[in-house]
């Protein structure tokens, strides 16, 4: 496991209680720590869609060697939205790293 020294920030919307915010700021340092970012910010809330009243949009942005990559995702819960758009930051970070390599 890599150390990491990014700058994790985590905010909730209202709607969502902001007592999640420990374990996500929790998961996003572990996130961290094996991945070379600089910077980590989670934003999520309501979506405020019509079908969709009570599910969750996640919002993660992250700065890699000079670059910003984000992922987005929607869901029921609050760490269901997290898991989903850590997922996809992973992707897009592959992608970014397999890109760089090349």
């Amino acid at each position: 496991m890599n150390s990491s020294s990014a700058t994790v920030t985590a905010e909730v919307g209202p709607g969502i209680d902001p007592t999640l915010l420990d374990d996500a700021l929790s998961r996003a340092r572990a996130f961290c720590a094996t991945n070379p970012l600089g910077a980590l910010t989670i934003a999520a809330r309501k979506t405020g869609h019509p079908a969709m009243p009570d599910a969750v949009l996640a919002d993660v942005h992250a700065s890699v060697r000079g670059r910003h990559v984000d992922a987005r995702a929607v869901a029921p819960t609050f760490d269901a939205a997290l898991d989903h758009a850590l997922a996809r930051l992973t992707e897009q970070l592959d992608r970014h790293v397999a890109l760089a390599a090349v």
